[in-house]
């Protein structure tokens, strides 16, 4: 009769084949899986925002920027350019900051609605800032406000972290700007 040693013995380049074999097969299904994802993730990725461009509205739209932090100057001689403040529209950028600002002090960014339109629903502005590294130990922000004719149509604030850059989306919703000019049309 065998003892359960020898058994093991004997079963021993199978269960070595076996455990070759599924560590194959793992990697397979995992590198099959990647592929597959990277293949068809463009398939699965959110609709672009249909741009439904808003008819010509009576009055003027711009975008105030209030950092929370002093805003340097660009510095031209720095080994990697970086610029201050970064404004963009639905991926399009309409906005790039290079003169200094104080905290709290409102910048003003117009730009051609004809060539960078908003659309009816949700636009997204993206904003990327430098605030200066060493001096900043709070987490910096920068308040976004739509403005038309002077009023607030929508805001919203970016928060960075400490010693980090602010940077990310602003996404605003302006559906209601059609129902306010039927309401001062009347």
């Amino acid at each position: 009769s065998a003892s359960p040693l020898s058994q093991l013995t004997k079963l021993s380049p199978c269960v070595t084949t076996m455990r070759v074999v599924l560590a194959i097969a793992i990697w397979v299904v995992i590198l099959g899986g990647l592929a597959a994802y990277f293949a068809t993730r463009h398939a699965v990725q959110p609709a672009a925002v249909q741009q439904q461009q808003l008819a010509p509205l009576p009055g003027e739209f711009y975008v105030e920027l209030m950092p929370t932090y002093d805003v340097p100057a660009k510095d031209d001689f720095a080994l990697v350019a970086i610029d201050p403040v970064t404004l963009s529209l639905n991926s399009h950028e309409i906005y790039v900051h290079t003169q200094p600002a104080a905290a709290g002090q409102t910048i003003e960014v117009r730009w051609y609605l004809e060539q960078v339109p908003l659309i009816a629903g949700k636009n997204e502005f993206y904003v990327v800032a430098a605030p200066p590294g060493g001096a900043f130990k709070s987490a910096p922000g920068i308040r976004l406000r739509l403005m038309r004719d002077g009023a607030v149509q929508d805001e919203q604030t970016i928060w960075g972290e400490p010693q980090r850059k602010v940077q990310g989306p602003g996404p605003l919703n302006y559906s209601n700007f059609q129902e306010q000019q039927d309401f001062h049309d009347h």
